[in-house]
């Protein structure tokens, strides 16, 4: 195999050599169209999938992630969480919260401490943009909360699948680094 200096390439692929034996033209001639090929087929495929994106106006389902048996009775679960926080039933919002959650706190965290503490977030409105699995049975769920004070921000909470069905953390304020303040966001 022959050695070409780099000057000599140049030339070459400019097409203003005429020394170049036909064989090797020829190679030549079809790489550059497989290439040119190849470039064309990526471009297609980059230009078509942002048509594809844009036109269907929708937004990806956060709820992707989850493995299908257990979607829909998170999703049913959520919005009952989110409910209960909305009408203010704290009862039925502490009976759907995780034991790690529970857990968390110094001691545990009865009913009573945590009515009486009023230790929950007035969140009216939640809306999930993204859901990432954390552990086998904790996920972590993203997205745009409505707060009695506040108005909407960026929140998150924690979900666990736990004796076949599903309990959060309660919603808090999710904000982009430590000494920041949370993000304003739309549902």
């Amino acid at each position: 195999m022959r050695r070409y200096d780099p000057r000599q390439l140049t030339l070459r692929c400019s097409g203003r050599s005429a020394a170049r034996p036909a064989a090797e033209l020829k190679r030549w001639a079809f790489c550059r169209k497989i290439m040119k090929l190849a470039t064309f087929i990526l471009m297609s495929l980059l230009i078509g999938s942002a048509f594809v994106g844009a036109s269907s106006g929708q937004k990806p389902d956060p709820f992707a992630n989850v493995p299908a048996s257990q979607r829909d009775r998170l999703k049913s679960r959520l919005t009952e969480f989110v409910d209960y926080h909305r009408t203010k039933q704290w009862e039925r919002v502490y009976d759907l919260l995780a034991e790690r959650s529970k857990q968390a706190v110094e001691g545990g965290l009865p009913k009573d401490l945590f009515l009486k503490k009023k230790l929950y977030s007035e969140a009216k409105k939640f809306t999930p943009t993204s859901i990432q699995k954390m552990d086998d049975d904790w996920w972590m769920i993203w997205g745009c909360a409505t707060y009695q004070r506040g108005g909407a921000m960026e929140s998150a909470l924690e979900a666990y699948f736990q004796d076949g069905n599903w309990f959060f953390s309660d919603i808090w304020s999710s904000p982009p680094c430590i000494d920041c303040t949370p993000r304003s966001c739309k549902h």
